[in-house]
């Protein structure tokens, strides 16, 4: 048996059966499965159908998964009105709002939470018309998830605590912290800047250095892609890497990882330490973890020299008896680049440090390596010293891989002797 949509007229099928001949309950448990454009043209049909596609529980349902908006915003009127009140607002972000939303929802829980100062300095959303203005002004359009992020909040106020995390290699005196920019800090950005093409995204007050999207693909750069171009202006649009191909996937993916736990906050700082829950190792109540960074704005394609932080702790058991107290006294590695080139390390304590591990305490430090390829890793063991006996035994380093983001290059890679 077939059903009609809509039909009063007699047909010549005893066993066809029209929507209207159905009971309210059944139309309705149809109607659910229909998306907001469906339901509006269905109640221009009749007035049955206009009475039944304003039932509160489809909008209900269509605000929730649309909008996300599960309280009813708009709480004096229907669950129907409430959607045309979403809609007329967001209609343009439709295809778009649940995706940047939902990142925004992550970022402020997780800020809220660990980063009280980070999100004390979200910005108010900018609105329509300014956004409107803006693109004006520029001469060129914004891509619509960019414009839906800004319509949720307008970056961040400029201070030292970047949104889209930090790094800091302390023995180094080096920092970088990534502040997510408001709309007229990034305009300026733009209109400043001899590409024409480059929106910058974010911006670091210690070396100045940014992440762009693409507004209109020129050379290699495709529009919408977000990147790390080199410092050397010459190789502008041959050499640079590739962070994500839209708006949306790089801030989803940062969001992703702060819920996943890759990235963490300390002292009410993001870092961008990627965690491999998988890369661990434990000798002798001894623990050692290791979380890795990629540095584009230190790296270079041509010639290929990729720099990239590791962060290693180690934490001794606090059930670990007295006598298991030790000292670090060697490192020894083994670097492996993505050719399978192999580099023997071998040195006196950890970049200058000689830590002391009594059961319950732990020791952290950062340190950098760099490879000719994009690929590499390191593996090792430390040697450390019981204080009370003087015995010596290694306590292994779990593997680490290190990754570059993806690169571009109008030329072929000339490796250094």
């Amino acid at each position: 048996m077939s059903v009609v949509l809509v039909s009063s007229a007699a047909n010549d099928s005893e066993d066809r059966v029209s929507l209207l001949d159905l009971p309210d309950d059944t139309i309705l448990c149809i109607l659910s499965y229909m998306d907001y454009t469906d339901l509006c043209r269905l109640g221009c049909l009749n007035c049955r159908l206009n009475k039944l596609v304003k039932y509160g529980g489809l909008w209900k349902r269509l605000c929730n998964t649309i909008w996300l908006d599960s309280l009813q915003v708009y709480s004096d009127v229907s669950w129907y009105d409430n959607f045309k009140h979403w809609f007329a607002d967001w209609s343009r972000y439709v295809k778009c709002y649940v995706d940047i939303k939902t990142a925004w929802n992550t970022l402020e829980d997780f800020t809220k939470k660990y980063c009280p100062e980070i999100y004390a300095y979200l910005k108010d959303p900018v609105t329509e018309s300014e956004l409107d203005q803006c693109e004006r002004d520029m001469g060129c359009k914004l891509p619509i998830d960019l414009r839906c992020s800004f319509r949720i909040h307008n970056g961040q106020i400029n201070e030292l605590k970047g949104l889209m995390g930090s790094v800091e290699l302390g023995t180094y005196h080096y920092s970088r912290t990534e502040l997510l920019l408001d709309l007229k800090s990034a305009i300026a950005g733009f209109n400043s800047a001899e590409s024409g093409c480059l929106f910058p995204l974010t911006f670091c007050p210690f070396h100045g250095t940014s992440q762009y999207m693409v507004l209109k693909s020129q050379h290699s750069m495709v529009s919408g892609t977000v990147i790390y171009p080199c410092e050397d202006p010459a190789a502008l649009y041959k050499d640079y890497f590739i962070s994500a191909g839209t708006f949306t996937e790089w801030l989803c993916s940062f969001a992703k990882k702060l819920q996943q736990n890759k990235y963490r906050a300390r002292d009410g700082v993001i870092y961008r330490y990627y965690h491999d829950d998988n890369c661990v190792a434990v000798t002798n109540h001894i623990k050692v973890t290791v979380a890795t960074c990629m540095m584009p704005e230190l790296s270079s394609i041509n010639p290929p020299k990729y720099i990239f932080a590791y962060h290693i702790t180690m934490v001794m058991d606090e059930q670990a008896p007295s006598s298991d107290s030790c000292q670090l006294q060697h490192r020894h590695w083994e670097v492996v680049d993505g050719q399978g080139r192999i580099e023997i390390v071998d040195g006196e304590g950890v970049v200058g440090a000689f830590p002391i591990l009594r059961p319950g305490t732990s020791y952290s430090w950062v340190s950098i390596t760099h490879f000719a390829t994009p690929t590499g890793y390191m593996s090792g063991y430390f040697t450390m010293e019981k204080l009370n006996s003087g015995e010596m035994f290694d306590v292994t380093c779990p593997m680490f891989t290190m990754k570059s983001l993806e690169i571009s290059t109008s030329k072929e890679i000339q490796c250094e002797d």
